[in-house]
């Protein structure tokens, strides 16, 4: 499986942000599990990405039977 994640913190919102992610439910990366989640300002972002992946888990098991052997995940870099 495949994960990339990503963030969007608007300016004129003050603090809310979207946590952004997608995985891979197949071998050849044709077929995609993705959500975005807008988070308030005092909401971790970890949060909405930890319910993400959780549910990515899920969708890749019902389609395949079984959990991933691999989780390779992709991350924008990090800023302030």
């Amino acid at each position: 499986m495949i994960c990339g994640i990503d963030s969007y913190h608007d300016p004129n919102q003050k603090g809310g942000s979207v946590a952004a992610f997608v995985a891979s439910l197949n071998s050849s990366y044709t077929n995609w599990y993705s959500k975005a989640v807008i988070q308030s300002k005092k909401e971790e972002l970890v949060n909405g990405l930890t319910s993400s992946f959780e549910a990515a888990l899920e969708s890749y098991k019902t389609r395949n039977g079984q959990l991933p052997d691999n989780v390779i995940i992709y991350r924008d870099g990090v800023g302030d």
